[in-house]
C-alpha cells in the first residue's frame, strides 16, 4: 500500500513539475534537476517502506517462531503432566488395592485418635460396618464392639487383646503402631489376627503338660 501510494505520489510530482516548467519557463536542465531530486526523494521513501516492511516482517515471522516453540514447550509440559497423573492415579490405584486386599487390619488415624479409614479386614475383624467404624475416635469404637476386653482401647497404641464371639470362639489381636510424617502427623495401627497361632500355642502347652 505505502508503494502504491508513493508511486502515485511520484506521478503526481512529475505532472505538477513539467506544468510548472512549461508556465514559468524552466528550461531543460533544471527541469530535470528538479524531476532528478523528486525521483530521489520519492524512491528513497519507497525504499524506507521497503525496508520497514521487510523489518516487520522479519519481526513478525520470528514472534511466530517464539510463539510456536513456547506452544510446543507448553505442549511437552502438559504432556509430562498428563503423564505424571496417570503415573500418580496408577500409583495411588495401586495403593489403594494393596490397602483394601490385606489380611491384617490397617486403620489410619489422626493426631487425635481419630479414625479417618480403616480396610476390609479390620471391619470383618470388630464386625461393625466400615461407615461405623471411620471418623469416630478409637475409644468410642473400643466400647461399641460387642466382646472386646478392657485392653481393645490400648491396641491405638500397640498392644494385645481379645474379642469374644458367639458360641465361644474367642479372636486374638495383636498391634503395632508406625507413624506417618505428614502435617498433620498420622499414625498407621496394623492389627493383626493371631488366633491361629495363639491357639496352637495353647495346643503345644497342653500337649507338653499331658506328656509330663
Amino acid at each position: 500500500v505505502l508503494t502504491s501510494v508513493s508511486v502515485v505520489t511520484a506521478c503526481a510530482a512529475l505532472a505538477v513539475v513539467a506544468i510548472v516548467g512549461d508556465g514559468r519557463g524552466l528550461d531543460g536542465p533544471q527541469s530535470t534537476t528538479i524531476i532528478l531530486l523528486l525521483g530521489l526523494g520519492i524512491a528513497a521513501r519507497i525504499l524506507s517502506n521497503q525496508t520497514a516492511s521487510t523489518i516487520a516482517h522479519r519481526q513478525t515471522s520470528e514472534a511466530l517462531e517464539v510463539r510456536e516453540r513456547a506452544l510446543a514447550e507448553t505442549d511437552q509440559a502438559l504432556e509430562r503432566v498428563r503423564e505424571a497423573n496417570e503415573t500418580l492415579r496408577r500409583s495411588e490405584e495401586h495403593l489403594r488395592l494393596v490397602f483394601e486386599t490385606a489380611e491384617d487390619g490397617i486403620v489410619e488415624l489422626d493426631e487425635r485418635g481419630v479414625v479417618l479409614r480403616t480396610n476390609e479386614a479390620f471391619v470383618e475383624m470388630v464386625g461393625l460396618p466400615r461407615e461405623s467404624i471411620e471418623d469416630q475416635p478409637w475409644t468410642a469404637l473400643a466400647s461399641v464392639i460387642t466382646g472386646a476386653d478392657e485392653s481393645f482401647a490400648a491396641l491405638r497404641t500397640g498392644g494385645q487383646s481379645q474379642i469374644s464371639r458367639p458360641g465361644g470362639q474367642v479372636l486374638y489381636l495383636e498391634s503395632r503402631t508406625s507413624a506417618v510424617p505428614t502435617v498433620p502427623p498420622r499414625t498407621l495401627l496394623l492389627v493383626r489376627d493371631v488366633t491361629a497361632a495363639r491357639v496352637a500355642d495353647q495346643t503345644i502347652r497342653s500337649l507338653f503338660q499331658f506328656l509330663q
